[in-house]
């Protein structure tokens, strides 16, 4: 300004009214200079507050994009809430929060996820309208705590001792809500409505993750319990099928023993009748013999194969496993002394019903097999226990539910791949040389267990020994008696015998071996020929041997029909088949003897009929 004054002075002279319109319009300008000046920086302020909530809203975007992200990538409950709160709580400058679930059974919160001071709180639990957490649940809204020492909802909590002020919003599914996402300040950071609004914001996508988290946790169970079906249906049909292939073969097997133990029985009946006709000092006499010990050899082959066909479950009474075990450990000690043999008995076992002499031979099988899995040397050890098996326990196993003896035999041999214990139990499998052993022992076992309604199973390693598990149903009884009668010589008589038996050849033996014993007979090749001679001459005939299996009638109806016709018939059955179970039954009415037999066995039976009936 002086500058400008000092060039009109040198210039001319101004009249003091020139100057004055000088001045007014310098500060015209100057006023109009800092209005412009106050408009360009109001503009740059505003500018730069536009461009930091652009740069807020981008990082919220930001934000609730990766949390977006996170709703379809990861859904496993915990990881994804935990992952919610740190971004959040970036935004929000707080790493101090958790997050309550609803459980609606109990109607109360229970915090899933804390992070920061909160992480002790884990798993506390809030009843509804109880601390910030508990309000959200009853109202369903946002709420804003901006002094919480001075709130009236303040717990009585030491955590919250220095809690200045928390902001929280419900998870809502529809207008459920299923939970709770709280942030809490222990700084003087002052917070206000747009960090609740924020929040509330966040607070609709982890709801949504939630939910989606829940859904796929829920699936999952539903496909792992599906999975689960799917193994228990295929486990249920490899056992039918395994079944089944078993029940085949024990069917081909029992015929096979059935028509071999005629033949045995023909042999056995020619032999006894020649024997009968010679002397000691007769050099065939000796070949006799031989050929009696050939049948007595092919009878426990053939038994064993009926063992395997679930049948020949002649003599069943009370017994008790600990003196069976204890008998056969003796029997089968004796001959293997490179074998240590450890029994463990449980003292007050419960009693089975069963036939002694085929559970001597399952358990002899079993002794055997772990004989021939420890070459050299080695340790069996025996175990019984009572136990009881439950509806899950069974329910792969086909028995029935209830009390049973359990035995363990276990052996410290080379033990079984998984391959061989698949078909230990058929029959002629095995994995020495035929020479050594006829494949048939374990499948005998097999037979013998599940026609005593009980259950045998395998467990092995290669390399670390093998344990046989057998179940066999309680009687709930503990007698011990045992009644046998071993006569060793024939036994003659007069009296009058009914025979029916469908094969030929047993009938022409057996008829030699009566007239042989001195007794009247009469012999016929079928169930409805015997019914119809007894009602005739019923008051003469003393007793009446009937064959179990035969066409048309069986030794069962048969039985059953002489029943009828006198109460009190004395009868003997025979079979060299496997019985079923409803002809099983008959054998508690009547004695049995089984095919093949000699003459001396078969004298035996007769007078012990004639007597005890």
């Amino acid at each position: 300004m002086d500058s400008l004054k000092k060039y009109f002075l040198n210039d001319k002279a101004l009249s003091s009214k020139s100057w004055e319109e000088l001045d007014q319009v310098v500060e015209s300008r100057t006023e109009e200079l800092l209005r412009t000046n106050a408009r360009l920086e109001s503009e740059i302020k505003e500018r730069r507050a536009t461009q930091e909530a652009l740069q807020m809203q981008n990082s919220h975007l930001e934000a609730l994009q990766e949390i977006s992200i996170d709703i379809v990538s990861q859904l496993e409950t915990k990881t994804l809430l935990r992952s919610i709160i740190t971004k959040v709580g970036a935004l929000l400058d707080s790493q101090d929060a958790y997050i309550a679930l609803h459980d609606k059974e109990k109607n109360e919160l229970n915090i899933t996820v804390a992070t920061g001071k909160y992480k002790h709180v884990l798993h506390n639990y809030f009843k509804p309208g109880e601390g910030a957490c508990g309000r959200i649940l009853n109202s369903g809204e946002p709420l804003l705590v901006k002094n919480y020492q001075n709130w009236e909802g303040k717990l009585d909590n030491v955590l919250y001792k220095d809690l200045n002020s928390l902001i929280g919003a419900p998870l809502k599914k529809g207008s459920e809500t299923i939970g709770v996402l709280t942030f809490g300040f222990f700084n003087e950071k002052e917070i206000g409505e747009y960090e609740l609004n924020l929040l509330s914001s966040f607070s609709k996508p982890a709801a949504i993750a939630l939910s989606n988290a829940n859904l796929m946790s829920e699936l999952n169970m539903q496909l792992s319990e599906k999975e689960m079906v799917e193994k228990e249906k295929e486990e249920i049909y490899k056992q039918l099928l395994h079944s089944q292939k078993m029940e085949a073969i024990g069917t081909l097997a029992g015929g096979i023993a059935h028509d071999m133990n005629n033949i045995l029985m023909a042999i056995q009946g020619n032999v006894s009748l020649l024997k009968l006709k010679s002397v000691n000092e007769n050099p065939d006499y000796k070949r006799f013999n031989n050929i009696s010990d050939l049948v007595a050899s092919g009878s426990r082959l053939t038994r064993q194969i009926l063992g395997f066909a679930r049948g020949g479950k002649y003599k069943v009474e009370s017994a008790n496993v600990n003196t069976i075990l204890h008998k056969t450990c003796n029997v089968f000690g004796r001959t293997r002394k490179n074998i240590n043999i450890h029994e463990n008995y449980t003292d007050k076992i419960w009693s089975i019903n069963a036939d002694k002499s085929q559970i001597e031979q399952v358990l002899l099988n079993l002794f055997v097999n772990a004989y021939h899995a420890m070459p050299g040397n080695g340790d069996i050890y025996i175990n019984t226990e009572n136990t009881i098996l439950t509806d899950d326990d069974v329910a792969l196993l086909m028995i029935e539910a209830g009390e049973y003896v359990k035995i363990s035999i276990r052996d410290t041999g080379e033990g079984m791949s998984n391959e061989v214990m698949e078909r230990v139990f058929e029959p002629f499998f095995t994995t020495k040389a035929m020479s050594e052993c006829s494949g048939l022992g374990l499948a005998s076992a097999y037979g013998i267990i599940k026609n005593h309604n009980g259950l045998i199973n395998v467990e092995s390693e290669e390399r670390s020994g093998t344990t046989f598990n057998i179940y066999i149903p309680a009687s709930g009884t503990y007698t011990n008696s045992q009644k046998s009668a071993n006569f060793k010589k024939r036994i003659h008589g007069n009296e009058k015998i009914l025979l029916i038996d469908d094969e030929d050849l047993v009938r022409e033996i057996c008829s030699e071996y009566l007239e042989e014993l001195g007794y009247h007979n009469i012999c016929v090749g079928s169930g409805k020929e015997g019914i119809e001679i007894y009602k005739l001459d019923s008051e003469n005939i003393d007793m009446v041997i009937i064959d179990l299996v035969m066409p048309d009638m069986s030794g069962q109806e048969t039985f059953e029909a002489l029943k009828k016709i006198n109460k009190d018939v004395k009868v003997l059955l025979s079979s060299g088949y496997s019985l079923k179970e409803n002809a099983a039954k008959v054998l508690d009415q009547a004695d049995f003897i089984q095919k093949p037999f000699n003459i001396t066995d078969f004298s035996t039976k007769i007078r012990e009929v004639l007597r005890n009936n």
